[in-house]
Formats: C-alpha cells, structure tokens, sequence
C-alpha cells in the first residue's frame, strides 16, 4: 500500500485546489490556504442584511429591524470560491459535510434559534440539470444532521411571475425555518422563498449561505 501511494503522488501529486501547492496529504487545500478560512464576526454586520458596518450600530441603516434576516459564514473570494467550484462543478460531494458544519458553526455565532425545518433554497432553472445534483439540498441534508433537525425541499422554482412556489399545500404554523445556499448573490431569491411560504407558516425565517459578496451592496428595496 505504502509502495502504491508513493507510486499515485509521483504519477498525480496532490495539489491544493486553490494555490496549486504541494500537499503532503491527499487534502485539497494546503494549510496557508485552509488557514483563509474564518468565520465572518457577527459583531461587524448588520443583524438584518449581514452587510459590512462602518459603525458599532446593529443595522445599517436600510433594513427595517424586522425584515428577514440573513448572513453566510464566509466572503466569496480565495480558497472558498475554489472549494464551492469544486463543491458545485467538482461533484465533490463530500464537502457538504464541511460546508455544513461551517453553517452550523455561524448560526451559533449569530445566536440565532435553533430551527424546526431546513429548507434548501431552490435552484434555478436549468442549475440542477447542468450540474447534475442539487448542491442546495445536500447541504440542507447535512445542516439537519448537525442541528439534529429534518431538511425538506418543499420550494421549487416557479414558471410563471413567482420565482418559487410551494410543491403542495402545508401547514407549517408557528416552526422556524432555515433557508440554506450555497452562494447569497442577492437577498432578493432569499426574500421571495420566504414570500411564498409566508402562507403556509407563522413563525421567523432566516438565512444562511455558505459564502457572500459584500462589496457588491444591496440595494435598498431588497432590504424592505
């Protein structure tokens, strides 16, 4: 076996899936770049929308202290983009797991209540035929697992004006909800999944991605 394996890195030497370094291990990312990974501080953003603060206020001004609320545990850029390529196009699955437990760590961080439901944000269409599988999903699957809490992919994308609808008629009366994603381009596809399950349930809902991009800022009328 230790002949094989010196065979297999000589042949196809493991490299990091970010900086292309030489690993030792057969690990994807090398330790310069897995140390790129830390949480985003709560404590640095607004508790509505998660965008940067200049100040040691808790809203930045735009969101109205009620509105949906939402955060991700990392910025979009370095290692992290690499991974969530790896993650959505790689068809490395097992980085759900780690993704997941990322989630998890950042929903502590925010303080937020532990949910009844997970609910995994709805790709686009054409998304999931392209890449094969619903990266969204296996991470709602993942989520659960940690917080001991069950997953259901009851949103779907719509065909009409809505952008998600509900696949049947549920009552979820007074449960709090965890939408989850891979990537929060924009609040807007967070605020209309919460909009058409406002019908169906009574109690909070929140967000949380793996990864966001913050010097792209969101508009005003997102936020209401």
């Amino acid at each position: 076996m230790t002949a094989f394996r010196t065979a297999l890195n000589f042949l196809f030497p493991p490299l990091c899936f970010h900086c292309s370094a030489f690993v030792k291990e057969r690990k994807l990312l090398c330790k310069a770049c897995l140390e790129q990974f830390t949480l985003l501080s709560p404590g640095e953003r607004c508790r509505v929308c998660f965008a940067p603060l200049e100040n040691r206020k808790s809203l930045c001004g735009r969101c109205p202290a009620q509105a949906l609320r939402l955060a991700a545990a990392f910025e979009y850029e370095g290692p992290v983009v690499s991974l969530l390529t790896a993650f959505k196009e790689g068809r490395q699955f097992a980085l759900a797991r780690t993704f997941a437990a990322f989630i998890t760590a950042q929903l502590v961080a925010l303080n937020w209540p532990i949910p009844d439901l997970i609910l995994p944000l709805p790709l686009p269409l054409g998304s999931r035929f392209f890449v094969g599988y619903d990266s969204n999903a296996l991470l709602a699957r993942e989520v659960g697992r940690f917080l001991f809490r069950p997953s259901l992919s009851i949103l779907k994308t719509g065909f009409s004006q809505e952008l998600f609808v509900l696949r049947k008629k549920r009552k979820i009366a007074d449960q709090t909800l965890l939408l989850i994603a891979d990537f929060m381009t924009t609040q807007m596809t967070f605020r209309m999944a919460a909009e058409a399950l406002k019908n169906s349930f009574s109690g909070p809902v929140f967000g949380l991605s793996v990864a966001c991009r913050s010097e792209e800022p969101f508009p005003a009328k997102e936020c209401r």
